[in-house]
């Protein structure tokens, strides 16, 4: 009862913020802090109804590795919620163009600068990280994506696209991983207070000198590492 209780008010307030948010992102459109200013101002409330503590580790890599393309495990839609705790100033995210069709969001996603791709159209993919890499470069924003593309769901660390790699290779910026334990491990709530998630931010992974040839091994050498380092904190709950 406390969880459904819980989804509900998650919903409400995620649609109370949201439009304080859009109005700024419609006074100056395209503007990356404006997923920052909604990340402040929601993040807090959403973690204070989930009922769950963070610990939060190595955040000041993310400040100073910048520009740059962070990657984090995904694991469910609560997922959105970890990306308003950890807030990072002129970072933008990749995701589905369904997003634009959400009410109100949809928008505000849009006009903050997000970047939205159709990804079974892979010709239009490899355009959308072009653009990407062109982002990175000329406006010196970093960009957050989940190179397992699609939920775990508890099955743990899934295999890795390679669209964050190239995109890192292109731009000629580090890759910065983020690493969250498990929720299905530690987070119940239906509890009053739901549980421990352990978050750590790992050293940059340098792609100076790199070329296409080196995405495959970038790939394998990031996931292997996350890996690790989830075990690791999977062990501390």
């Amino acid at each position: 009862m406390l969880s459904i209780l819980r989804i509900f008010l998650l919903g409400l307030s995620f649609f109370i913020f949201t439009p304080p948010a859009l109005l700024l992102s419609i006074v100056r459109p395209f503007n990356p802090n404006n997923i920052y200013f909604f990340a402040c101002l929601w993040g807090p409330v959403a973690q204070k109804i989930l009922g769950f503590d963070v610990r939060l580790t190595n955040h000041q890599i993310m400040k100073d590795n910048r520009p740059c393309v962070f990657i984090m495990n995904h694991q469910s839609n609560y997922d959105i919620v970890l990306g308003g705790i950890i807030k990072v100033k002129r970072t933008v995210s990749l995701g589905k163009k369904e997003i634009l069709w959400f009410p109100i969001f949809g928008l505000f996603y849009w006009l903050s600068g997000n970047i939205l791709i159709k990804r079974e159209k892979k010709r239009k993919a490899l355009a959308a990280m072009k653009k990407v890499n062109r982002i990175i470069k000329e406006k010196n924003i970093s960009i957050l994506i989940m190179p397992e593309g699609t939920r775990s769901k508890g099955k743990g660390l899934g295999s890795f696209k390679k669209g964050a790699f190239r995109t890192a290779v292109g731009a000629e910026v580090p890759i910065v991983p983020i690493c969250v334990s498990s929720w299905s491990k530690s987070i119940n709530l239906n509890k009053w207070n739901s549980g421990l998630l352990y978050i750590n931010v790992l050293e940059p992974i340098k792609t100076n000198n790199m070329t296409s040839k080196d995405v495959e091994k970038l790939t394998v050498l990031a996931r292997d590492r996350m890996f690790h380092e989830i075990e690791r904190l999977d062990g501390l709950l």
